[in-house]
Protein backbone atom coordinates (compact mmCIF):
# COMPACT_ATOMS: atom_id res chain seq x y z
CA UNK A 1 0.00 0.00 0.00
CA UNK A 2 1.40 3.49 -0.93
CA UNK A 3 1.04 6.55 0.94
CA UNK A 4 -0.43 9.63 -0.46
CA UNK A 5 1.50 12.83 -0.20
CA UNK A 6 -0.75 14.13 3.00
CA UNK A 7 -0.18 10.58 4.68
CA UNK A 8 2.94 11.15 4.69
CA UNK A 9 3.47 14.08 6.31
CA UNK A 10 1.10 13.44 9.47
CA UNK A 11 2.91 10.07 9.47
CA UNK A 12 4.42 9.17 13.08
CA UNK A 13 7.66 9.27 11.86
CA UNK A 14 7.42 12.97 10.78
CA UNK A 15 5.57 14.00 13.98
CA UNK A 16 8.59 12.89 16.07
CA UNK A 17 11.36 14.48 13.62
CA UNK A 18 9.82 17.82 13.95
CA UNK A 19 9.35 17.62 17.66
CA UNK A 20 12.69 16.67 18.06
CA UNK A 21 13.66 19.54 15.53
CA UNK A 22 11.88 22.18 17.54
CA UNK A 23 13.38 20.62 20.92
CA UNK A 24 16.74 21.52 19.51
CA UNK A 25 15.93 24.83 17.95
CA UNK A 26 14.13 25.41 21.47
CA UNK A 27 17.66 24.68 22.95
CA UNK A 28 19.93 26.52 20.39
CA UNK A 29 17.99 29.73 20.76
CA UNK A 30 18.20 29.59 24.74
CA UNK A 31 21.96 29.55 24.22
CA UNK A 32 21.92 31.91 22.25
CA UNK A 33 19.91 34.42 24.51
CA UNK A 34 21.91 34.19 27.02
CA UNK A 35 24.58 35.46 25.96
CA UNK A 36 23.88 39.21 25.37
CA UNK A 37 26.68 39.67 22.32
CA UNK A 38 25.27 36.43 20.22
CA UNK A 39 21.74 37.35 20.99
CA UNK A 40 21.97 40.70 19.46
CA UNK A 41 23.97 39.36 16.73
CA UNK A 42 21.10 36.69 16.19
CA UNK A 43 18.41 39.54 16.49
CA UNK A 44 19.66 42.08 14.15
CA UNK A 45 19.68 38.97 11.62
CA UNK A 46 15.82 38.47 11.98
CA UNK A 47 15.72 41.91 11.28
CA UNK A 48 17.76 41.99 8.57
CA UNK A 49 15.21 38.79 7.19
CA UNK A 50 12.47 40.93 8.46
CA UNK A 51 13.36 43.47 6.01
CA UNK A 52 14.36 41.36 3.30
CA UNK A 53 11.07 39.38 3.14
CA UNK A 54 8.92 43.14 3.62
CA UNK A 55 11.05 44.06 0.49
CA UNK A 56 10.02 41.22 -1.66
CA UNK A 57 6.64 41.60 -0.72
CA UNK A 58 6.48 38.19 1.53
CA UNK A 59 5.08 40.37 4.17
CA UNK A 60 2.49 42.94 3.57
CA UNK A 61 1.31 46.05 5.65
CA UNK A 62 -2.62 46.42 5.83
CA UNK A 63 -2.68 49.09 3.28
CA UNK A 64 -1.25 46.86 0.78
CA UNK A 65 -3.65 44.26 1.22
CA UNK A 66 -6.87 43.56 -1.15
CA UNK A 67 -9.61 45.06 0.59
CA UNK A 68 -10.75 41.14 1.09
CA UNK A 69 -7.81 40.15 2.52
CA UNK A 70 -7.93 43.20 4.92
CA UNK A 71 -11.08 41.90 6.56
CA UNK A 72 -9.91 38.68 6.96
CA UNK A 73 -6.77 39.73 8.41
CA UNK A 74 -9.18 42.43 10.93
CA UNK A 75 -11.32 39.36 11.48
CA UNK A 76 -8.29 37.54 13.03
CA UNK A 77 -7.34 40.20 14.86
CA UNK A 78 -10.79 41.02 16.45
CA UNK A 79 -10.77 36.95 16.88
CA UNK A 80 -7.08 37.25 18.67
CA UNK A 81 -8.14 39.58 20.98
CA UNK A 82 -11.28 38.65 22.12
CA UNK A 83 -9.15 35.56 23.06
CA UNK A 84 -6.28 36.79 24.95
CA UNK A 85 -9.33 38.94 27.06
CA UNK A 86 -11.21 35.85 27.82
CA UNK A 87 -7.79 34.32 28.90
CA UNK A 88 -6.68 37.51 31.21
CA UNK A 89 -10.34 37.15 32.67
CA UNK A 90 -10.03 33.57 33.19
CA UNK A 91 -6.72 34.17 34.48
CA UNK A 92 -8.32 37.19 37.13
CA UNK A 93 -10.90 34.90 38.27
CA UNK A 94 -8.40 32.09 39.16
CA UNK A 95 -6.11 34.69 41.17
CA UNK A 96 -9.22 36.02 42.97
CA UNK A 97 -10.89 32.32 43.69
CA UNK A 98 -7.43 31.61 44.58
CA UNK A 99 -7.21 34.13 47.40
CA UNK A 100 -10.72 33.58 48.38
CA UNK A 101 -10.34 30.49 49.06
CA UNK A 102 -6.64 30.71 50.48
CA UNK A 103 -6.52 31.52 55.03
CA UNK A 104 -5.12 35.04 55.09
CA UNK A 105 -3.45 34.29 58.45
CA UNK A 106 0.15 33.29 59.04
CA UNK A 107 -1.41 30.09 60.91
CA UNK A 108 -0.70 27.87 58.01
CA UNK A 109 2.03 25.40 58.19
CA UNK A 110 2.25 25.96 53.83
CA UNK A 111 6.07 26.77 53.91
CA UNK A 112 5.93 28.07 50.36
CA UNK A 113 3.47 30.83 51.48
CA UNK A 114 5.51 34.42 51.60
CA UNK A 115 3.26 36.05 54.52
CA UNK A 116 4.15 32.32 56.50
CA UNK A 117 6.64 33.19 60.05
CA UNK A 118 7.98 29.10 59.92
CA UNK A 119 10.91 30.09 58.43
Amino acid sequence: MSMGFGDYFTSGFTIKRQTKAKSANEKRYAKIKSDPVKYAIEREKEHQRYLTRKERKKILSIQELTPRAKELQRKRWRDNYRRYRQRKLLQKRGVELMNANTPSGSDTDDPLRIDNDLG
